[in-house]
């Protein structure tokens, strides 16, 4: 075969090969969401608090980074978020998160959402299969979460200081519950700006 064949082989199999990317993207059917304003989702999160009776309250002393004692901050320790999370009346919590993962191990799922403040946490809540289909289903966001929490530890982390040789630690707290309900705000929603 000559060279000029074989480059117009190529060229038209790269031809091809455009032409069912584009044929692909225009024919894949899109996903029509609703954009929701601020006030519809403000409301949305409010009736499912209400609903669930959770606690909103919980993370208001972890606002500084930290506790506060005698005009400074010391860092959050697992007892205190123990304290914050597992209520004696069983309440579930409300926290705003993002998706980190959805897992399926046989017939149970589980959503992996972490906090979106100040302190590090990592809740490991287990849901339905539609649960964790609409979740797989969205984009990236901003999620209203309420949840009962089961179980609270601790994972050390080792952290290098890049301008010296010190290792610090720091505390990763990993929450176990169940998702009993979520809300999808999207990814422009803040819900830190009132």
């Amino acid at each position: 075969m000559s060279l000029k064949k074989e480059t117009v082989i190529v060229w038209f199999a790269y031809l091809v090969i455009i032409a069912v990317v584009v044929a692909g993207v225009w024919y894949v059917p899109k996903i029509k969401r609703k954009i929701y304003g601020k006030d519809e989702i403000k409301q949305a999160i409010n009736e499912m608090i209400a609903k669930h009776n959770a606690s909103t309250q919980w993370s208001e002393c972890f606002d500084d980074y930290g506790i506060k004692i005698n005009g400074g901050y010391r860092p959050i320790f697992l007892a205190d978020v123990e304290t914050a999370l597992v209520s004696s009346d069983s309440r579930p919590i409300f926290f705003w998160g993002g998706v980190n993962d959805v897992r399926k191990s046989d017939a149970e799922y589980s959503v992996v959402f972490r906090t979106l403040r100040d302190i590090d946490i990592t809740f490991l809540l287990s849901c339905n299969a539609k649960q964790a289909e609409i979740i797989s289903g969205q984009p990236e966001g901003f999620y209203g979460i309420i949840a009962s929490i089961s179980d609270v530890h601790v994972s050390d982390s080792k952290v290098n200081d890049n301008r010296s040789d010190n290792v610090s630690f720091i505390n990763r707290f990993i929450v176990k519950g169940v998702c009993l309900d979520f809300s999808f705000a999207g990814r422009d929603y803040n819900p830190w700006d009132d």
